[in-house]
């Protein structure tokens, strides 16, 4: 026995068939006539580095602001260590606070 599917695929294709035959192919014509092979080059090019930027070097990134930002971390710190020593207490405060 076959299936609901199957008899509706049979269907779809006979008449599919029989009206390319009767009426014929249309061709669709282009939507946007100002959209050459410039602009597929570009198109292609921007998916490109929109991929290479998923996939890759996100993380990298990610760990580089991570490094910068543990550095200026590390200097303010330094800054208030060495203002807390010389018992600038208002400087000290400062550097917290910026």
């Amino acid at each position: 026995m076959e299936d609901v599917n199957d008899i509706w695929n049979t269907i779809k294709k006979g008449i599919s068939e029989s009206g390319g035959k009767i009426m014929g192919k249309e061709e669709i014509p282009k939507r946007n006539s100002w959209f050459d092979e410039e602009c597929q080059i570009i198109l292609e090019d921007e998916k490109k580095a929109y991929f290479k930027m998923i996939n890759g070097n996100s993380r990298q990134h990610k760990l580089f602001k991570k490094k910068k930002k543990r550095v200026l971390f590390k200097s303010k710190l330094e800054q208030m260590e060495i203002g807390y020593s010389n018992n600038e207490a208002k400087k000290c405060c400062q550097k917290v606070i910026v």
